[in-house]
């Protein structure tokens, strides 16, 4: 009897020409809704779905035809199941569908907010929470929103939105994590992640809440085989051909915070931070200044709660004495946690051009710190440095070893060199001294043995250099050193201006200077702007800041434009130098006519 009955109802249901019908009439926002659509009837063709646009996302539909037999009789009809994805909460009405000159009747569904969902009398399976920090931030200050998915049932193809906020930089802060919480007795997976947000005007700022897509799995459904063929027909193992999942979507709720306006008189550029720090290195030690040996300064600005893109950019003020060459700074920003830590790395060679006691001013950042809610200041104090002459007397004749004094010199020289050499190294000599036998007849021994040799040396050289018997008597020509070749120096130095090789050219053009003046020769390229004037003073700046400055300083360097604004002025040294050029021959017979 009850078969019969469930015959009947289906039979009268399909009798119908076209029905609608939902599975909830309430559910909780981001919940799925199935729309049925019955019609009756050899049909085809599709009903018409677009009055469903305005207020449902289509998520799935499956269609399918069937055939009943009653008392002898025969039903047919197709049926459509439309999974729906609600757009809003609120009272939402379900338009007449129709399907060719057939319609549905209205329909009502009521979507309870996220905040409302416990009216249903049961857990919530899936959940946003969201939360941002602090309430009332400084216009740039970075704030900290959380987006918190709370799940009680296993998700699949997960896809979480980014929250949008007009006005505002959004960066996300890592990964994020993944932790177990509790609501309401209810035990639940979190997934979370955190954004920094950096407003960029004062006023109120709406953050609005990311998307959730999901396939939420449904425990249990197996169990169902039992019910009726229809419930097992369109099950949501055949509906969504995934198993036992059915689609998940939740928008999480906006949240607002009021922004304050930079404080009135404070400096700029603003710098709402959480702390803020200058520090700073030096290569060689701050201790080793010397005329025209570069030393590279490394200032490091290191900011926590900002962008590197905030960051300063700060003049390094040289001096008068030093010309500072800076490089392009060096920037990165990395998430610490709940916050962000900037840091700005600024290198610059500093290169004495003077020596004595000179003195690098202050270096300092204005910035405000949100935590105290002041004005705050990072500083690098003044710095005296002594600037110690250029090493010219060690570099240009370097002093010879003892060795060398005591084979050269005369007798004298070799035995104080001795005698001092051993006085100061405490050698053998100290220990006859401080013996009590005498030494006074061996010492003197020693320098005369000294002096025999020197004598005879002297000799020996004497009679190499003089006259020697010839066809005719006639004195031999003296042996001549190689002069200095100044010009093809110069010839060095124009290749390498012509080739951009600054390195290069600066070690050719100190060669050049070496062998232009021989008797006094200039060490530094500034002595050699001294003797060429102001212009070439001005190339040889420029040739400096190409080595010492940046890459991308050194690769601008135009050596052929530099070696055309020079030239004259080595050319016309050659010139006026050229009655004193050592290379030269003295007139042997100045008498003869």
């Amino acid at each position: 009897m009850i078969w019969l009955l469930i015959l009947a109802l289906s039979a009268g249901a399909f009798g119908a020409d076209f029905i609608a019908r939902l599975d909830r009439i309430k559910v909780a926002e981001g919940d799925p809704v199935v729309l049925t659509l019955s019609a009756s009837g050899n049909t085809s063709g599709a009903p018409d779905l677009t009055p469903l646009q305005a207020h449902f996302d289509l998520l799935n539909r499956a269609q399918s035809t069937h055939m009943r037999f009653v008392n002898g009789r025969s039903f047919s009809g197709v049926e459509w199941r439309l999974t729906l994805m609600p757009k809003r909460a609120g009272t939402i009405e379900i338009p007449a569908i129709t399907f060719g000159d057939k319609s549905s009747e209205p329909l009502t569904l009521e979507v309870l907010p996220a905040a409302q969902a416990d009216q249903l009398g049961t857990p919530r399976p899936v959940m946003i929470e969201v939360d941002t920090e602090p309430k009332q931030p400084y216009v740039q200050q970075k704030l900290i929103h959380t987006v918190r998915v709370l799940f009680s049932a296993p998700l699949r193809d997960v896809n979480l939105s980014e929250p949008q906020a007009s006005g505002a930089l959004l960066r996300p802060l890592g990964e994020g994590g993944q932790f177990e919480t509790y609501r309401n007795g209810v035990q639940y997976r979190a997934i979370e992640r955190r954004y920094a947000v950096f407003p960029q005007r004062s006023g109120a700022l709406e953050i609005a809440g990311p998307v959730l897509d999901a396939r939420m799995a449904l425990p249990g459904q197996q169990s169902q085989r039992g019910g009726s063929l229809r419930d097992r027909f369109f099950g949501n193992d055949v509906l969504n051909g995934l198993g036992q999942t059915r689609p998940v979507r939740i928008t999480a709720p906006s949240t607002s915070v009021d922004v304050r306006p930079q404080p009135a008189g404070t400096p700029s550029p603003w710098l709402p931070a959480e702390s803020l720090t200058l520090d700073e290195s030096w290569s060689p030690g701050p201790q080793a200044f010397r005329v025209g040996e570069p030393v590279t300064r490394t200032v490091v600005i290191k900011a926590k709660g900002l962008s590197d893109a905030q960051l300063p950019d700060l003049a390094i003020v040289a001096p008068a004495g030093i010309n500072a060459y800076p490089e392009r700074p060096t920037m990165q920003t990395r998430p610490d946690k709940a916050t962000l830590i900037a840091q700005k790395v600024i290198r610059t060679a500093l290169v004495p051009t003077r020596p004595g006691d000179l003195t690098l001013p202050e270096i300092s950042v204005a910035w405000w710190d949100v935590a105290a809610d002041k004005a705050a200041v990072a500083r690098l104090p003044a710095r005296r440095v002594q600037v110690q002459a250029a090493a010219s007397g060690s570099a240009a004749v370097p002093s010879p070893p003892d060795s060398a004094v005591a084979a050269s010199g005369p007798p004298d020289a070799a035995a104080a060199s001795a005698q001092t050499r051993d006085a100061g190294n405490g050698t053998a000599a100290d220990d006859v001294m401080s013996g009590g036998w005498p030494y006074w007849p061996w010492l003197t021994a020693a320098l005369a043995v000294a002096l025999a040799l020197a004598l005879a040396a002297l000799w020996r050289r004497s009679r190499l250099a003089g006259p020697q018997a010839g066809s005719g008597g006639e004195p031999a020509m003296p042996t001549l050193a190689k002069a200095p070749d100044p010009t093809a120096a110069l010839v060095t130095v124009e290749r390498a201006f012509h080739a951009n090789d600054a390195k290069t050219a600066r070690r050719a053009l100190l060669a050049w200077a070496e062998q232009r003046w021989p008797q006094d020769p200039p060490l530094r390229l500034d002595c050699v702007a001294e003797r060429l004037g102001a212009e070439a003073a001005e190339v040889f700046r420029e040739l400096d800041g190409a080595l010492y400055a940046d890459s991308a300083a050194a690769g601008s360097w135009d050596g052929e434009a530099a070696w055309r604004r020079l030239k004259p002025h080595v050319k016309s040294i050659g010139r006026s130098d050229n009655s004193h050029d050592g290379s030269a021959l003295p007139q042997l017979y100045a008498g003869s006519n």
